[in-house]
């Protein structure tokens, strides 16, 4: 059964109203190394490192000169937070992001970069406090833009995959399928879902209607590939299931 990767355009790694996002679904047995891997706000991709740190620099000295400067401090941590993450250096992510929060910037994407960066590092060493952490950062986000739907598919892949909750996990990506038929990543994590806990005939039927929207959709080369990768799935469980 090939992995539902999914999405990524305009974006790659979640949130904002300018930043889309994209979410790569990675199978249990390879880890969930890469649970996300965002594009980025086109602010930040503007931006090297170097200069994000050089900006961090200045403001903390404003800062202690004249503590009016608070909010512009905390919008830099937030950049060069997000800047981290970009480049998979998870430790250094979640202390700036977490300085981003202490000085004044607790907006849903914040919580939700920083639940990201805990995830990718609670998987990498298979520790369970960072998990729990990236399952609060994506609650909080969620609490301030119930509309995210990326930090819901984070949270579902964690309670499945990390948690050991199953159905809570499958009950949230169904959730989101109702929401928003059109977040295909949904689907693909959905039947994998299923396909793991040895529900196949489920499997098939959510690759046959996510097959059914995908045909309806505009015609892409995205949406090709999509309809490749649910159509080899749907193969693969009709082999299976007249097999077995």
């Amino acid at each position: 059964l090939s992995e539902g990767r999914v999405m990524a355009y305009v974006k790659k790694f979640i949130f904002p109203g300018i930043l889309v996002l994209a979410v790569a679904f990675y199978v249990y047995n390879h880890g969930i190394k890469d649970l996300f891997t965002l594009g980025a706000v086109k602010q930040v991709r503007s931006q090297g490192i170097e200069e994000l740190e050089r900006e961090v620099e200045i403001n903390e000295k404003e800062f202690w000169d004249n503590i009016r400067s608070v909010e512009q401090l905390g919008e830099s941590y937030k950049k060069l937070g997000i800047k981290y993450a970009e480049m998979k250096s998870w430790t250094p992510a979640i202390d700036t992001l977490t300085k981003a929060i202490e000085h004044g910037q607790s907006g849903a994407y914040v919580h939700y970069w920083l639940a990201i960066a805990y995830a990718n590092r609670g998987n990498e060493l298979q520790n369970t406090q960072d998990i729990d952490m990236a399952i609060a950062g994506y609650t909080r986000a969620l609490e301030r833009r119930p509309s995210l739907t990326n930090a819901e598919y984070g949270l579902g892949i964690l309670y499945f995959y990390n948690k050991n909750e199953r159905e809570r996990g499958i009950e949230i990506m169904n959730n989101i399928i109702r929401k928003r038929p059109s977040f295909y990543n949904a689907h693909f994590a959905l039947g994998r879902f299923y396909y793991e806990t040895g529900e196949k005939n489920r499997a098939l039927s959510v690759y046959q209607n996510l097959y059914s929207l995908l045909d309806s959709a505009a015609d892409s080369p995205r949406n090709r590939e999509l309809k490749q990768q649910c159509s080899d799935n749907i193969n693969q469980l009709m082999f299976e299931l007249s097999s077995g």
